[in-house]
């Protein structure tokens, strides 16, 4: 999918995290932006940033594909990948295989729903239906050929069931309807009768562990018996989505509607985690351990939360901030890191190797994002709707709002001196949360530069020229002066390390000019040409300064 795709209709805030709570790093970049804020912002944040804690910020960067994509139904019930890293995915269709770039759809006999599907090492794909149970694999010629499972086994459940579950194991390849289980291996299929109907059975740190409805816990036991774990019987009538390893030898377990539970040899009790009064209304339905030691937790009512094992809230993504459906029927994490949610509607893949989150603004609250900045525990973003303000690091889930004061468009923000100036369409604001002062007011602002070697004094790149506000001694600024020499819109503006003032107009060219020590005048000074091209004078350009050169 190409990226512009990805992208289009949004605007984003992209914030960088580093893996390790010793070396979180943060940077922004925005769409929509002029070049020039783009890469002076980004080299400002890697450096302010560095110290900030793992909080709940945005949500990883998140690729959807929707029926129309994938050519069959809305459903998505199952995930796996194989070891050559073709994902598959169970769906109201049937089998759908992807490559990165192609899609293609398999049918079971009888053209049944695919509720599971898992891969093993062998690269054979193991899918379930309706009286359906047999696993897909290349035949002698290369052709993907379905081969069943369940055929020929002698028991009446096995023709008026779902298979729902595949578990791969070192023991054999386990499958399952909620009253039977059986096991393939060597060829051979195993019926097993379990001690109650059954939610899906896991295997937690080589354990095959088995949720019975009514009763509580049992591990299966390689001689085929089941042995109850004490303590599990608070279990009993209550629905078990998931068991997954915790820390040591606990576990946690997962109910559908009365959160989680912390299981340790002998008792069971609930999760002593604050994020767990939510999973109580949300009815939890698929749940995996990552690969760094978080857990995603898939509800039905409200999306997907990756928390610590600590039981710290790292994301929460469902569809008002990103997710194509709130539903989530599958959870798999891939070989790259990466989270596939299967869903009622459609299939997202969140990128989670990645160390991007995003803010996104699907319901056009803020308009377009030009500039950020973090400041005395805040996080300002500037939009062309105005500068919207909240709490950083965030830690109550609060929201962005106005800045009052501040409506229409922002281009630029920068904290100088320990001050928060705003480049406005209104000229230039000094903000402070909610409290706006206004500096210049004579005509629209791009950009606020320091003046080179002349501390209290800030160049301002206007729309109509270059003015200057300076400090007095009592700490307030106030407009100076205009700067005579060049009197057109200063659309993009910089220093450079020589001390020259680089500027882009939007219809003329790029401009090169020295100023005087008084800041009351400038000099034209020669532009350099390129071999090949217009001179600079003459193009509609976007200049940007970066480690000591310009572009």
């Amino acid at each position: 999918m190409a990226r512009k795709d990805l992208w289009k209709g949004y605007c984003h805030i992209f914030l960088v995290m580093g893996k390790g709570a010793g070396r979180r790093r943060c940077a922004f970049f925005f769409r929509g932006c002029p070049p020039a804020f783009r890469a002076s912002f980004a080299a400002l944040l890697f450096f302010a940033l560095s110290h900030l804690p793992a909080v709940a910020t945005g949500v990883p960067r998140i690729v959807h594909f929707s029926k129309q994509q994938y050519n069959a139904q809305n459903q998505n019930w199952s995930v796996c990948q194989a070891p050559d890293g073709r994902m598959f995915f169970g769906n109201s269709s049937g089998l759908l295989r992807y490559d990165g770039a192609h899609w293609q759809a398999f049918s079971l006999p009888g053209g049944s729903i695919v509720r599971a599907v898992a891969c093993d090492a062998q690269g054979q794909v193991f899918v379930g239906g309706y009286a359906r149970a047999g696993y897909w694999a290349p035949n002698e010629k290369g052709v993907f050929t379905y081969h069943s499972i369940l055929d020929g086994v002698k028991n009446e459940n096995a023709r008026r069931e779902e298979i729902w579950h595949f578990l791969p194991t070192s023991q054999g390849v386990f499958f399952q309807s909620f009253s039977t289980l059986y096991r393939f291996k060597d060829g051979k299929t195993e019926v097993i009768i379990p001690p109650g109907n059954t939610m899906f059975i896991r295997e937690v740190n080589g354990r095959i562990l088995v949720p019975v409805i009514h009763e509580g816990l049992y591990e299966y036991l390689p001689d085929g018996r089941f042995v109850f774990l004490p303590g599990s019987e608070v279990l009993a009538g209550k629905r078990v989505a998931t068991i997954l390893p915790l820390d040591g030898s606990s576990i946690l377990v997962a109910t559908q509607d009365d959160g989680l539970y912390r299981y340790v040899p002998g008792a069971l009790h609930a999760w002593e985690a604050a994020i767990n009064e939510n999973f109580s209304s949300v009815q939890v339905n698929k749940g995996i351990r990552l690969s760094n030691g978080n857990f995603a937790i898939g509800t039905i009512l409200d999306g997907i939360y990756i928390i610590s094992p600590e039981g710290d809230l790292i994301f929460h993504i469902n569809q008002e901030n990103g997710l194509q459906n709130n539903t989530v029927l599958a959870l798999y994490e891939d070989q790259a890191n990466n989270l596939w949610a299967g869903l009622d509607k459609g299939i997202d893949l969140l990128v989670t190797s990645s160390s991007l989150s995003f803010f996104t603004d699907k319901k056009g609250e803020f308009g377009t994002v030009f500039a950020a900045a973090l400041f005395k525990g805040g996080l300002y973003i500037g939009t062309n709707q105005g500068v919207f303000y909240k709490q950083w690091p965030v830690q109550d889930g609060s929201n962005f709002r106005l800045v009052p004061g501040t409506q229409g468009q922002a281009w630029e923000l920068k904290a100088i001196d320990g001050q928060l100036f705003c480049a406005h369409n209104t000229g230039l604001l000094l903000l402070d949360k909610d409290e706006v002062e206004p500096v210049y007011s004579s005509t629209g602002v791009y950009h606020i530069l320091e003046a080179p070697s002349r501390k209290g004094h800030l160049i301002l790149a206007v729309y109509i020229g270059l003015a200057v506000v300076k400090q007095g001694q009592d700490g307030a600024w106030s407009y100076s002066h205009s700067i005579d020499g060049f009197p057109v819109s200063a659309k993009d503006a910089f220093f450079d390390f020589s001390g020259r003032l680089w500027i882009a107009h939007p219809h003329q060219g790029v401009y090169c000019l020295r100023l005087n020590q008084e800041l009351t005048g400038v000099a034209r000074l020669p532009v350099p040409r390129v071999n090949g091209y217009p001179p600079m004078e003459e193009l509609r350009a976007d200049i940007t300064y970066w480690d000591g050169k310009a572009y």
